[in-house]
């Protein structure tokens, strides 16, 4: 089913196949009869697919989609069959379009079919003969492929095929189809949840979505964002062998895309479109979907959530069948319960822990750790791609029932900043599981665990998100549920600040000793780029051996004696090695700021992994040109390229969607670049810059402190969500920096 998920979730991932050059009478028979079911689609009498008029207003795009359909069929004609068809055609109205449509990536399997036809202005058809397709080899794979604006990566059997002739005026129109057979054993059985996009890079004439269900299936869908409704049609008897079937259908005319969806917004919450779930009817209470199988749902209420994670949440902890009714319980044998981890040690160390008096709540920061560590490094790090949000929540809680900690401990759910709103909930997989704890009048949020993340220290996906707190009793009638939100995080909390002395060396290049201070969500980002493994490992061991007793202190990992072992062997691993590709890495990480000419090496000053020291502090020593250069006798300083340059937002197109960036943060630079002896700074007053609004500060000065040239730079990012009426604002604030680029200041020659 992976496959399937990725034609149907992207929709326009084009999982397409083969007319390969033929070895034997059946694969000629195949092949011959692929090319006829395409061509058939393509003199269909679809009228969306005719007489087309694309409007003037849209007659200056790079591309026009005439009309996109797409058909989706489950259990027809036979149980467990599942089969999807789409067509597109698009018309190519630049030189731009012309080279983007030049290629086509597909996947060359059985089971999939396409066809592809070129339509000149002049009404002559070509089609485009697959079979002169040529595999894609492996380091080409790697790579992101593109077509239609969609991102396609790699593939076992990728082929690509490049489409002769084509020219500006041309129509190119795809269809692509694909069948499986699932096979399910034991348990009852939930397709993979399907989202489908009522928006694309280019504008849209008319798109239309069919779904048909045979008798045995169900579905649950809510369309979003402004996508039109999925309704079902009056149900039809197909006839002898085929039986009863519900047909669900949408279709749209004149979608406009919104044209800078790209810059400050989440792809999933910006476009409109359909979010589906389908089920074997014998499964309509859904295991992965939140509310009731069987309906085209405009909403998703606190009570269902409630019901669904609390079965979740038990199952999860228990792994018992009986919680959760009959949903689709197999699914989770694979995985291990919070049940089986808290009896292995974790709800023993709460316990030791409370027989000694520590604090509740510091005794659930060290299980935090300890989890951390274990997955990540320890005794369970061949469990670590089981570690979800989920599977902690449920380590926890049962930890602290069996240990009776006396800590009030909360299991919460809420979608993140970059899933649709919480109305609009449909897969419950959406939902981030996280912890609130109470004791002594005190309150510690747990967020989802992360190699580097810090207790209560929030992620940005659940930043000042309104969440459902799920109680794990049973509730009655009269129950009302209940929400917590976290105290958004402020631009304050989350920065980044760079402290740079510069020299001039070898003429006119310059030597950056540069410090860097991370912290809040700022530092998590970039944690990954400064910290290894085996750094972080030894970091963890020393920070629980500090925070427990002898008994309880991890021992050193197998892992980590291995690799003791061969580096005393003088075998493949060393630490230089490891710090040779580290000081790699970040070169690489500065290049895309600087003309690097010598890159000297970094320090970690401290890591910021631990409540006691949140900032993550490192060094860097580097050599950068292209930032003075001689002009006669004087000397010019690109100061408005110090920090970088800074990105600009396109403002010859319609915003139509609200704003929304990572999270609120400040970005602080401090530059100090001593005067060359018999030079004097001039134009410094023309480096002031001022944007100040409610959706951010640029500022920049610069100043002398004695014969010390003195820049600092601020840029802040008040708010993470922006409704579209504050497009300008947001406009003004960000292109600040780009302005800002462009400033320069003269060292004359006296």
């Amino acid at each position: 089913m992976q496959k399937l998920s990725i034609f149907l979730g992207a929709l326009l991932l084009w999982l397409s196949p083969q007319l390969l050059q033929a070895q034997t009478a059946s694969e000629r028979r195949q092949a011959r009869l692929k090319a006829e079911s395409s061509l058939a689609d393509f003199e269909s009498d679809d009228p969306i697919f005719k007489n087309y008029v694309i409007p003037d207003a849209w007659k200056n795009r790079s591309a026009v989609i005439i009309a996109e359909r797409v058909e989706l069929e489950y259990g027809v004609p036979k149980p467990q069959r599942v089969a999807g068809k789409q067509r597109r055609m698009v018309l190519l109205q630049d030189q731009g379009a012309v080279e983007r449509f030049g290629s086509f990536y597909f996947e060359d399997t059985k089971q999939n079919r396409t066809g592809i036809r070129i339509i000149k202005p002049n009404g002559e058809v070509k089609i485009i003969d697959l079979t002169q397709a040529v595999p894609v080899d492996e380091e080409t794979v790697e790579r992101t492929a593109t077509f239609l604006g969609t991102y396609q990566r790699s593939s076992y059997e990728q082929k690509k095929i490049a489409i002769p002739g084509l020219e500006v005026g041309d129509v190119i129109d795809v269809v692509l189809a694909y069948e499986e057979n699932v096979t399910t054993y034991f348990f009852p059985y939930c397709f993979s949840m399907m989202e489908i996009p009522f928006e694309a890079e280019y504008p849209i004439l008319n798109k239309a979505v069919q779904f048909t269900l045979k008798r045995g299936n169900t579905i649950n869908a809510i369309s979003t964002l402004g996508a039109p409704e999925l309704k079902e049609l009056a149900s039809v008897e197909q006839g002898k062998g085929v039986g009863r079937q519900q047909v669900y259908a949408a279709s749209a005319s004149m979608i406009e895309e919104d044209t800078t969806n790209t810059s400050f917004t989440y792809g999933n919450r910006v476009e409109s479109r359909i979010k589906v779930g389908v089920c074997e009817t014998k499964n309509a209470e859904g295991d992965e979907f939140v509310g009731e199988m069987g309906k085209v749902k405009k909403k998703v209420t606190p009570d269902e959530i409630q019901t669904k994670m609390r079965n979740s949440m038990n199952y999860r902890t228990y792994n018992r069948s009986t919680s959760v009714g009959r949903t689709s319980v197999m699914a989770f044998y694979a995985d291990n319960t919070g049940s089986y981890f808290a009896k292995k040690g974790y709800s023993a160390m709460l316990a030791n822990l409370k027989r000694q008096n520590v604090d509740p709540l510091e005794a659930l920061d060290i299980l935090y750790y300890q989890i951390r560590h274990d997955f990540y490094f320890g005794k369970y790090n061949y469990y670590l791609n089981r570690l979800s949000d989920e599977l902690f929540a449920s380590i926890v809680l049962e930890s602290v029932r069996i240990s009776k900690l006396p800590v009030e401990c909360k299991f919460i759910v809420a979608p993140g900043v970059n899933i649709t709103a919480a109305e609009n909930l449909l897969n419950r997989r959406e939902l981030y599981w996280f912890l609130k704890a109470k004791a002594g009048g005190k309150t510690r949020v747990y967020y989802p665990i992360s190699r580097h993340g810090i207790v209560s220290e929030p992620i940005w996906q659940l930043d000042g998100v309104k969440a459902q707190v799920i109680e794990m009793d049973k509730v009655g009638k009269d129950h009302r549920p209940s929400f917590f939100t976290p105290v958004p995080s402020k631009a304050e909390d989350n920065y980044a600040r760079v402290s740079s002395d510069i020299k001039i060396v070898e003429g006119s290049d310059l030597e950056f000793n540069s410090t860097y201070t991370y912290a809040g969500m700022s530092r998590a980002s970039l944690s990954g780029y400064i910290l290894r493994f085996e750094e972080i490992e030894e970091e963890d061991l020393k920070y629980l051996n500090k925070k427990l007793p002898l008994k309880m202190q991890p021992k050193v990992t197998a892992s980590a004696k291995r690799a003791k072992k061969q580096e005393e062997a003088g075998v493949a691993f060393n630490q230089q090695e490891n710090l040779r590709k580290k000081k790699e890495d970040l070169e690489k990480r500065l290049k895309r700021t600087y003309e690097v000419k010598e890159y000297k090496g970094y320090k970690i000053i401290q890591t910021g992994r631990y409540s006691e020291a949140r900032e993550l502090v490192f060094t860097q020593n580097f050599v950068a040109g292209d930032l003075l250069v001689k002009a006669g006798n004087n000397l010019i300083l690109n100061v408005g390229m110090l920090a970088g340059e800074f990105s600009k937002v396109d403002t010859s197109k319609q915003r139509v969607h609200d704003i929304y960036y990572d999270y609120p943060a400040t970005y602080e630079w401090e530059y100090k670049l001593e005067v060359p002896e018999g030079y004097e700074a001039d134009g410094l007053d023309g480096v002031a810059t001022l944007v100040s609004n409610k959706a951010g500060i640029f500022e920049a000065k610069a100043s002398m402190e004695g014969r010390t040239l003195k820049v600092n730079i601020r840029r802040v990012y008040l708010q993470s969500k922006m409704p579209v009426s504050d497009w300008n604002e947001m406009v003004a604030f960000y292109n600040a920096g780009s302005q800002f680029n462009q400033k320069k200041v003269v060292f004359r020659k006296l």
